[in-house]
C-alpha cells in the first residue's frame, strides 16, 4: 500500500466515533407462544406489537447517534473546506 504523507492534512483527520450505548443493540425477543384458544390472540398480539415498537426505538436511538456523528463530521469537513479556499485565495 502506498503512503502519501506528503499529501496528509492534519485538520481533516476523522472525529473519533460516538459511542452508541449498548442498550441500543439488544435483541429483542418474541413472547412466548402460549396461546391456546382463539381469545388469546389478542393478548398475543399486543405483545408482538410491543416488542416491534420498542425495537423500532432502538433502531430510532442508534439512527439518531449515526445522524449526529455524520452531520458534525460533515460540519468540520465543510469548516476545512472553507480554510483551505481561503489560503488558496491569499496565496494568489
Amino acid at each position: 500500500m502506498l503512503s502519501l504523507s506528503g499529501c496528509a492534512d492534519e485538520s481533516l483527520r476523522s472525529t473519533p466515533p460516538l459511542p452508541v450505548p449498548k442498550m441500543l443493540f439488544r435483541p429483542c425477543q418474541a413472547p412466548d407462544y402460549q396461546v391456546r384458544y382463539y381469545g388469546d390472540y389478542p393478548g398475543y398480539v399486543a405483545e408482538l406489537l410491543a416488542v416491534i415498537e420498542r425495537c423500532n426505538g432502538q433502531l430510532e436511538g442508534v439512527r439518531k447517534v449515526v445522524e449526529s456523528y455524520t452531520s458534525f463530521d460533515n460540519e468540520i469537513l465543510s469548516s476545512n473546506n472553507n480554510k483551505n479556499k481561503e489560503k488558496q485565495l491569499k496565496v494568489k
